[in-house]
């Protein structure tokens, strides 16, 4: 998701390769953040706001 910088990702993916319940929670994540990409969120406010109005 570009969230991290080039030295905070060496640092993520080490303490991933040592640390097993990190690396567990990463990848219930994964599906998530998956589906998360695809999201319209602009069309997701519009809806959500004229739902208000009306």
């Amino acid at each position: 998701m570009g969230a991290l910088d080039g030295r905070d990702i060496d640092l993520f993916e080490a303490h991933l390769a040592e640390c097993d319940d990190c690396a567990e929670r990463l990848e219930s994540f994964v599906e998530v953040v998956a589906v998360l990409v695809e999201v319209n969120a602009d069309a997701l406010i519009k809806d959500h706001v004229a739902g208000r109005i009306q």
